[in-house]
């Protein structure tokens, strides 16, 4: 990340010397110093705004395209979800309509009380 000195100073990080008005790529290891944030604030370094916004959209299209990975993993577990159930469900259904489709002649007449009754 690009950082400019608004000092009337030489400001030394790490190995970077940065002379009044001068910028220079931030070492990664000061990424998060605390001191480095102070000096931010108080308006002796800063940013460039530039690089940071380059930096922020490049984030942002990473991120982005982790989020239609993740959707795109989603939807093929789904659908194989979907295909695991519906094969069996298929056959069940398959099944129930083999049953519905049996002809009445087929079914063997019960023997009970309408049996004696057309024996008279």
């Amino acid at each position: 990340m690009k950082i400019i000195n608004k000092t009337g100073k030489v400001v030394g990080i790490g190995s970077l010397t940065l002379l009044p008005d001068g910028s220079g790529e931030l070492p990664v290891s000061f990424g998060n110093n605390p001191i480095i944030a102070d000096m931010v604030r108080n308006g002796e370094l800063a940013f460039d705004t530039e690089d940071v916004k380059v930096q922020a959209d490049a984030e942002a299209a990473k991120a982005a395209k982790r989020q239609e990975e993740a959707l795109a993993s989603a939807v093929k577990a789904a659908e194989e979800a979907q295909k695991k159930d519906a094969a069996p469900a298929a056959e069940s259904a398959a099944t129930t309509v083999n049953m519905v489709n049996v002809a009445p002649s087929a079914v063997p007449a019960k023997k009970g009380k309408k049996a004696a009754a057309t024996e008279d």
